[in-house]
């Protein structure tokens, strides 16, 4: 026999981190004028998902955050009635991109992800069940300076 317990609760700010190498080849990075990044998630969690990106320099000792301040992907559509999320929500975060941060990008060896989530409103008893998750696609706009 096999039964599904889904987990209840509710929450304000738990975060999950992760380091990732990053190793973005392109042999001249000074011909990118500007960028615009876009952060496209489907999130079917019940819960708001603060997104945040850190780059960090090439000694790992200084980071600089990459999406603005409270960059939100909203949470999926939660039904009371069947306390699960019935369908996932999409957002779409915009991030311009100058001169000198591209080079941070392209200079970094590594980044920080951190996914803060929250219940909304505060203090709302959810469930998450195992095929709850954040599908994240990062797509990007990028003007060069041709020769």
């Amino acid at each position: 026999m096999l039964v599904d317990v889904p987990l209840e609760f509710s929450a304000s700010g738990i975060s999950l981190m992760d380091t990732i190498d990053l190793d973005l080849n392109y042999d001249d990075v000074s011909k990118v004028e500007s960028a615009t990044l876009y952060f496209l998630a489907d999130n079917s969690f019940p819960m708001d998902c603060e997104l945040q990106f850190y780059l960090f320099d090439p000694v790992l000792s200084t980071m600089t955050a990459l999406l603005p301040q409270n960059a939100v992907i909203k949470a999926g559509l939660y039904d009371p009635v069947l306390q699960k999320v019935t369908s996932a929500t999409f957002s779409k975060i915009p991030v311009e991109f100058t001169k000198s941060k591209i080079e941070q990008l392209f200079n970094s060896k590594k980044i920080l992800a951190k996914a803060t989530f929250s219940t909304a409103p505060p203090n709302t008893q959810v469930k998450i069940f195992s095929d709850a998750g954040i599908d994240l696609k990062i797509t990007g706009l990028f003007n060069y300076l041709i020769d």
